[in-house]
């Protein structure tokens, strides 16, 4: 095979693979209701701010591709919760950093019951912003791309009586080839 033929040969390759990396790809903020299957969450713990009690309202999968994609790393886990005794009202602005901006990707508005949570998975690679908002307090959290790699991740933001807490956990596998 010539340099001029392995090249096309290469190209169409790599095209196809990029075709089969979007097949079976999830809508911009899907919502899965009790009833439907839900994705594969990160096979960590929850962080320690949750309470052990939290019943999940809902889980928003977030992003164009199918969460069992491995070619990109997996993909993270965002709970929301609420720690108080009384219901919240929260506002939850989740932001994808991508061609120099910030754009929307989800956009609510929730009355979170005490002890309940929110889920969203993070499948894209991307640099995301996670803004939480009550009549009382604001917080924000930023994700990088880095933080998409064969690691199980889930970040939380949970509502208590004296403010937003953050917390995180992780596996530690080291990623690569070796």
């Amino acid at each position: 095979m010539d340099g001029l033929g392995r090249r096309r040969f290469l190209g169409a390759l790599g095209g196809m693979a990029m075709l089969g990396g979007t097949a079976g790809c999830l809508g911009r903020g899907s919502i899965l209701g009790s009833d439907e299957t839900e994705p594969e969450w990160p096979s960590v713990p929850s962080p320690q701010n949750i309470p052990d009690d939290a019943t999940t309202e809902r889980t928003y999968v977030i992003g164009r591709r199918g969460v069992d994609n491995v070619f990109f790393g997996k993909p993270i886990g965002v709970v929301i919760a609420n720690a108080t005794a009384s219901k919240v009202e929260a506002e939850i602005l989740i932001e994808r950093y991508g061609a120099y901006r910030w754009t929307p990707k989800l956009e609510s508005r929730h009355e979170l019951k005490p002890s309940s949570k929110i889920r969203f998975l993070l499948c894209d690679p991307a640099k995301y912003r996670i803004r939480l908002s009550t009549p009382d307090h604001e917080a924000e959290k930023q994700i990088p791309k880095s933080d998409f790699d064969c690691n199980d991740k889930v970040y939380s933001l949970v509502v208590t009586d004296d403010g937003i807490d953050q917390s995180s956990i992780s596996t530690t596998m080291g990623c690569g080839p070796f």
